[in-house]
């Protein structure tokens, strides 16, 4: 059985043994599942009512998600953030795009960490190395946010900004749903078979 989607469920008892910030209180984690004892992951996700940064921070972890689908998610945040540069007419260091591609084999079981060591010298190699075990739900977070930061760096004026970073958050959502289905539907194929 695939093994890319850790839990299906969250609960508030998982969310709270990760210790959310003082805004996000057990009263406050309860009523966000509306009288529901477990969620979806993707019905999270959803929630438009809650911040795009909460529902990363509750799903981009390895109590939830693999490590694999972290670090494919990592690989397609730099990935989008290198394509952004090319769109600004900034070419990136071949070398960043080479990096991006060895993150992705390891996560695939198809580079060793030998080649993620010799794709560390660049910027997206930081990302291609970090991605290694324990590091791995940083990596995502990261990724993620850099990817964010640099769409909103990237528009003139702070409204341009502020849409510019909600734009990606909502992609990296969506993207991360997209992923999860994509999981849900092999898991139940493999259970018909």
């Amino acid at each position: 059985m695939s093994k890319d989607i850790h839990k299906l469920f969250l609960t508030p008892a998982m969310i709270m043994s990760w210790e959310p910030c003082h805004e996000w209180p057990l009263k406050r984690v309860t009523d966000a599942f509306m009288g529901r004892t477990k969620m979806l992951i993707t019905t999270l996700l959803r929630r438009n009512d809650i911040d795009a940064e909460d529902r990363l921070w509750v799903v981009l972890r390895k109590d939830v998600l693999s490590p694999k689908m972290l670090r494919l998610f990592a690989c397609d945040c730099t990935e989008r953030a290198l394509l952004r540069e090319r769109e600004q007419g900034h070419e990136p260091d071949p070398r960043s795009w080479a990096a991006v591609e060895v993150a992705r084999r390891f996560a695939r079981g198809e580079a060793t960490v030998e080649e993620l060591e010799a794709a560390r010298g660049t910027d997206a190699g930081g990302v291609a190395w970090s991605i290694v075990e324990d590091s791995v739900m940083n990596a995502a977070w990261d990724a993620a946010w850099d990817a964010a930061r640099d769409a909103a760096w990237d528009s003139v004026g702070t409204t341009a900004r502020a849409a510019a970073w909600d734009t990606e958050r909502q992609w990296q959502i969506e993207h991360i749903i997209e992923m999860i289905e994509a999981e849900r539907m092999v898991i139940e194929s493999e259970r018909e078979s």
